[in-house]
């Protein structure tokens, strides 16, 4: 009988938008001297289909609507492509602050090795005494994070007419756990499976003018563990200053 110790490959399904812009990890530096201010960022999420979707995306431009009115256009039920909100988030931070904030977290642990639980002695007692076999020992370990995680890191410009926001969304979840292979003993079968998850992110830098809304990603939602290419998920970003007093320099 020849058991061998194997490894389980991980198995996700990922779509990644990203700008060609630094992403929130790689661009570290702030200066001390600029002026620190409260503000507010908010998030929201639509699934539109990927028809009116590319009907829109030719019809609105940044020079010819507003893009805080294409989104209240997209949520008036008259609007002949309307859309659907998902969710609404809201960050308040300061900005040359780096924020993490996770949603419906939930910690999936997996793992990756499974190795023989026996040698060849005690693999003989258990069949002379006749006692059930052993199923494969669990080694090596992961962890997958499931549920959405948004970064965010503003900036002001001098003259405090827009705002630069690097923005990191990443949405992981659980679709299903699939056969990977069948451990067998004795005619006794043990299933060995993984997590098969989806992964949705979004990393980009942007400049947004104050309390206007900007329309940053469209992604493609899942169905089935399988993208879906009849939908677009739309993501809007706000950002606003807040009024308080205690906004001061950073020392």
């Amino acid at each position: 009988m020849n058991i061998r110790r194997f490894t389980i490959p991980i198995i996700t399904i990922a779509l990644i938008l990203a700008s060609t812009h630094k992403s929130l990890a790689q661009n570290k530096k702030t200066t001390n001297t600029q002026t620190t201010k409260n503000v507010q960022i908010d998030i929201e999420t639509y699934d539109i289909s990927a028809l009116d979707f590319a009907h829109i995306i030719t019809t609105y431009t940044e020079s010819t609507c507003d893009q805080t009115q294409l989104r209240d256009q997209l949520k008036n039920k008259k609007h002949p492509a309307r859309a659907t909100l998902i969710n609404k988030r809201t960050i308040k931070t300061k900005t040359n602050k780096k924020t993490r904030n996770t949603y419906n977290k939930k910690e999936l642990i997996s793992y990756s090795k499974f190795e023989n639980p026996y040698n060849n002695s005690n693999l003989q007692i258990r069949i002379k005494k006749q006692l059930p076999p052993l199923p494969p020992m669990k080694a090596d370990s992961y962890k997958n994070m499931l549920g959405t995680e948004i970064n965010t890191l503003s900036e002001l410009s001098k003259d405090g007419k827009t705002i630069s926001l690097q923005f990191e969304k990443r949405t992981q979840s659980l679709i299903k756990f699939q056969t990977f292979q069948e451990w067998k003993i004795k005619n006794k079968k043990t299933l060995i499976q993984v997590p098969i998850i989806y992964l949705t992110r979004i990393n980009t830098q942007i400049k947004l003018k104050p309390n206007i809304f900007s329309l940053i990603a469209a992604n493609t939602p899942e169905i089935n563990g399988n993208p879906d290419q009849t939908k677009k998920r739309l993501t809007f970003v706000k950002i606003q200053i807040l009024n308080d007093r205690k906004n001061s320099t950073d020392k």
